[in-house]
Parts: C-alpha cells; structure tokens; sequence
C-alpha cells in the first residue's frame, strides 16, 4: 500500500451550537413571527374571542407541541434534514413527506416575504414621518379630506336638521331609522323604460355593488326611504385604508 494512497473523503463535522441560550433564541426566532403579533389576534376576534382560546390550547397541547417536540428532536438526534432524516429511520418510502414539508414551506415563503416588505416600508415611512410628527396613514395628512358618505334614512326624518351631529357622524338617536339591509336588491329597469313606469315593469335585480350608472339605467330608492349624504370631520380609519390601498398597495383609480 502506498504511503501517500488517498484517503476517503470526510463529510465536515456539522457546527454546533455553542450554548443553549443560542438553541433557545435561534428556536424563538423560527417558531415565533408577524403572524403571533398580527393575525393571531385579529383571528382570535373573528371566530369567539376568549371561547376561541379554549380549542386553540386543546390543539396545541394535544397536537402542536407533540410534533414540535418530535420534530426538534429528530434533528437533534440525526442532524438531518426533512429530507435525509427519514434515511436515517430507515423508512426511505416516508422521504416524500420531507418533500412535501419543503415545498409547503416555499409557497409560505412566497407570501410571507411579501408581509415582510409591507413591514419594512411601514417602518420606513414611520421614520421619514419622525421629523413632522404626522403618521402617512393619518387623516392630518395634507391633502387628505374625508369623502362623502350616502346614508338613506326614512322619509319622515329625512329633513330633520339634527340628522347628524356637528362632526359629520349620523345621529344615533336616529339609528333604526337608517336603511342597513346588505340584502336588499336595487332594481333596473330595461334601457328602453322611463322613471315613471318604473313601479309597473319587472325589475332585474342586482347588487348595490353593481350598480350601474349609465343613462339606461334607473335606480330606485330604498321604499319609503330618501338619500342624505354627509362628511365626518375626523375619518382615521378611512384614512389607513386609503394610505394602504394607494402607497402600499399602489392600487389605481380604476
């Protein structure tokens, strides 16, 4: 055997952490993000509040930690990843499943790199705006005016002079009498029909998210109902949304 024969060629050694706190913040890092501080509670609101919690912990002590644990574990152990770890079990048929975690994890990635820049750029415009004081999604942005809202309110109190308050909001002392039905169907009358026999034709029934504001079209009120429209004089809520859909969202006009 020749001295200088080549050797077999050594896999390096796997780097390892060096203490347990690094395990401990590099675990916090991969298992807690936007979705624990942004969505997790928005999701708690929409579906019980506090009920929800009670099958979200039954969930999560019968199911998340277990596998999480598992998982931990497995890669601790066999220092693999999804992929190689089922070599190591010997269960090579079960390495789809690893692939399966991998291609899972890229189309998460996808859309979650995109909550990341919507991030990114709220924390940058927060900072240009440290200097004026004035958050972008604001109503105290110059330029910024609250838009017109249309309200139909029963016929009797349509003329009412406190109908709404000083800062634009509708009186809640009048609230049954506003019209709040998302079912209620506006009719259209075929092009060739007047406003007059309106009543006497049968109406095609659309949505008020549909309707149309071409000549040909006649649009018939809520009955016994009349339109008042009206500005609020401070609208933060409307303000964020639009600062999202046109700066962030770059959403146009149209």
């Amino acid at each position: 055997m020749k001295p200088d024969a080549e050797a077999p060629c050594e896999a390096e050694p796997r780097q390892q952490y060096a203490n347990k706190c690094e395990l401990l913040l590099s675990l916090t890092g991969w298992a807690v993000g936007l979705g624990n501080v942004w969505r997790f509670p928005s999701l708690t609101f929409e579906n019980g509040g506090a009920a929800f919690l009670i099958p979200y912990f039954l969930s999560l002590v019968l199911i998340g930690l277990p596998l999480f644990i598992l998982e931990l574990g497995l890669g601790q152990i066999y220092q693999q990843g999804p992929i190689g770890v089922w070599k190591k079990l010997r269960l090579p048929r079960f390495q789809g499943v690893g692939l399966a975690s991998i291609i899972c994890t890229f189309f998460v990635s996808l859309y979650y790199i995109v909550i990341l820049a919507w991030t990114g750029y709220y924390m940058a415009r927060t900072v240009i705006a440290i200097p004026s004081g004035i958050p972008p999604w604001t109503e105290e942005v110059p330029g910024f005016t609250c838009p017109v809202d249309e309200y139909h309110v029963k016929a009797d109190v349509g003329g009412n002079s406190d109908l709404f308050l000083p800062n634009g909001l509708y009186n809640p002392a009048y609230e049954a009498d506003f019209f709040c039905d998302q079912k209620y169907k506006w009719c259209k009358s075929p092009a060739f029909a007047d406003e007059s026999t309106m009543a006497e034709l049968a109406c095609e029934e659309i949505t008020d998210s549909e309707r149309c504001t071409s000549g040909g079209c006649v649009w018939t009120e809520p009955p016994g109902h009349v339109k008042r429209t009206s500005t609020a004089d401070n609208c933060p809520a409307r303000a964020a949304v639009t600062f999202w859909e046109r700066h962030v969202l770059r959403q146009s006009s149209g």
